[in-house]
């Protein structure tokens, strides 16, 4: 038998449950059955109801916790945020190139930056380095990132060393310290032997962009416009 048997619910043998079918106490009983079984519908409804309310509750108190803990990572798309895409164009030693700052927040217990800086220059070559730091105070309007090489085929030029920047809506500018990198059977080699650079920081002004203008860009600046 089901579990929502009407024989075991009553708790009759099969001859009483016949007899109660049968009569017109059972017609009142399958009646007074029905409107059970739709009060307890009601009932298991409005407690899913219930349930649903109360987590899509606690989804929006944490949401906005992290809202006002870390303004510059969550918003509830109510003000811009540091995290996103943002590209710029700077001049390297060995001619421009674009950047490319793909921010996220970090998964640690301290506010903490992680994602992905890809360059390209005039020649079409792409470079990606990953990236990580933190914000400057509780807005987080300032914030200090590191890079470190992810690509590894054998390759020469240069990269961010450090990254300060500071923005504001959807314009940013930093301020980057380059340091050539040699790199051959994916290990890093020391470029002493290469002259020191003239202008080891360059000034980059970035606004929010996606991959497809950042393309756009890349293939703007190999064909020299």
């Amino acid at each position: 038998m089901s579990p929502l048997d009407p024989q075991r619910f009553l708790g009759l043998d099969d001859r009483e449950f016949e007899e109660f079918r049968s009569g017109i106490a059972g017609r009142r009983g399958w009646r007074a059955l029905l409107w059970l079984a739709w009060v307890k519908r009601r009932q298991f409804a409005r407690g899913l109801s219930v349930v649903v309310v109360g987590l899509a509750g606690v989804a929006l108190v944490w949401a906005v916790f992290l809202s006002i803990v870390e303004p510059w990572n969550h918003s509830l798309y109510l003000w811009p945020t540091l995290t996103g895409d943002w590209y710029g164009e700077f001049a390297a030693p060995e001619g421009r190139q674009v950047v490319r700052l793909q921010i996220e927040g970090g998964t640690g217990d301290m506010p903490s930056i992680e994602g992905t800086t890809t360059t390209c220059d005039q020649r079409g070559t792409l470079r990606q380095f990953s990236i990580s730091g933190s914000p400057r105070g509780w807005r987080g309007t300032r914030f200090r990132i590191n890079t470190a090489r992810r690509d590894e085929f054998d390759d020469a030029g240069v990269q961010f060393a450090t990254i300060d920047g500071e923005w504001k809506g959807n314009e940013m500018r930093v301020s980057a310290t380059l340091e050539r990198f040699r790199q051959r059977r994916g290990a890093a080699v020391s470029p002493s032997a290469d002259p020191p650079m003239t202008q080891p920081t360059v000034h980059v002004d970035l606004v929010r962009g996606t991959s497809a203008a950042f393309a756009n860009a890349c293939q703007q600046l190999a064909h020299g416009r």
